[in-house]
């Protein structure tokens, strides 16, 4: 496997055969038109396959069960990267069981710059009619006009979990785990807060995708640091009832959002070697300040032409979740 894709691995990892060493000197950028790039998106449905041509030069390895092509993009014209050359924006379509997804990750990204934390900049675009959403790379830096990849492990990785145990109710790592790996970070105190705002924030919009494999560090040359939040997306707008609403990892004891109160963040804060004030006073710095910022995130979405009738629908369900949670978790001291 790593012979036909290893070219350009997760992070910034290469692996080549000993007599392709001369080959992945040269490099170059291979333009592609957006109707391709329609025609790509639009295969990946049925054909995870299709994000690659059979005759494109590079050979790309994305982790992630969602299927998805990476591309380079220079000015406004997209190119597929070959040999040292690396992407700089992935593109996902929406999925197909959950009407508005690409509108629902677009939105809660924003939402999460909004209130301050460091999230990956993305945009909803239509390639000849196919809709994905676009991602700009945070491994990547650009140093003395040269693109180069940094490199990344998702928390799974770091902590040397296989990716079917990526949920927490599966065996795989929980918020105590993820931060032993991130009090090590060269900015402790910064990330041990960053994360904890993390674990809020997916609390309070009902991040119920949150897991292990969505939190990564990312290596510098004096050590790591917690990369900004990707792959984050609201089920708000889908549950049917509140027994519904579950979580992909728990807090304290409990995965359902309905269970979880004010002693439960305090035993977790606890097992975290937290300061328990410290975030339940984060809790509810962002459930007060999500209502406001939901209204100017939703603005901006309306205004690049996405689904008013999805936005709408998904501000109101975070609008209700912040303040259920300042009635359940803040006002209540149980």
């Amino acid at each position: 496997m790593l012979k036909e894709i290893g070219d350009d691995c997760a992070g910034a990892v290469r692996f080549v055969s000993p007599e392709r060493i001369d080959d992945t000197r040269r490099s170059g950028l291979s333009p592609i038109s957006e109707s391709e790039i329609g025609r790509r998106l639009s295969q990946l449905e049925s054909d995870p396959a299709a994000a690659r041509s059979i005759n494109d030069e590079g050979r790309f390895s994305l982790a992630g069960a969602q299927a998805k092509i990476a591309l380079r993009l220079e000015g406004d014209s997209w190119y597929i990267p070959w040999g040292s050359e690396p992407t700089t924006h992935i593109l996902k379509p929406p999925r197909s069981d959950f009407s508005g997804q690409a509108e629902d990750e677009h939105f809660c990204l924003k939402l999460a710059s909004a209130l301050g934390m460091r999230a990956a900049q993305t945009s909803v675009q239509s390639f000849a009619g196919s809709k994905a959403i676009v991602v700009k790379r945070f491994d990547r830096i650009l140093h003395q006009g040269k693109l180069y990849r940094v490199h990344q492990e998702d928390m799974c990785q770091a902590l040397s979990v296989g990716p079917a145990s990526k949920y927490e109710s599966d065996g795989g790592p929980g918020v105590a785990d993820i931060m032993q790996i991130v009090s090590g970070s060269q900015r402790r105190l910064e990330d041990r807060d960053a994360l904890m705002n993390a674990i809020v924030f997916n609390y309070l919009i009902l991040g119920a995708d949150a897991h292990a494999k969505n939190y990564s560090i990312l290596y510098t040359s004096e050590g790591f640091i917690l990369a900004p939040l990707y792959d984050v997306a609201s089920f708000a707008p889908y549950v049917k009832s509140p027994k519904d609403e579950r979580l992909a990892m728990r807090i304290d004891r409990y995965y359902k959002a309905a269970q979880i109160r004010r002693r439960h963040f305090e035993r977790m804060a606890r097992s975290c070697n937290y300061p328990a004030k410290k975030l339940l006073a984060s809790l509810e710095k962002l459930a007060l300040a999500i209502p406001a910022a939901c209204d100017q995130v939703g603005a901006s979405a309306i205004d690049e032409g996405l689904d008013t009738t999805f936005i709408e629908k998904l501000v109101r369900a975070l609008k209700s979740r912040s303040q259920q949670a300042l009635d359940t978790i803040v006002a209540s001291p149980k």
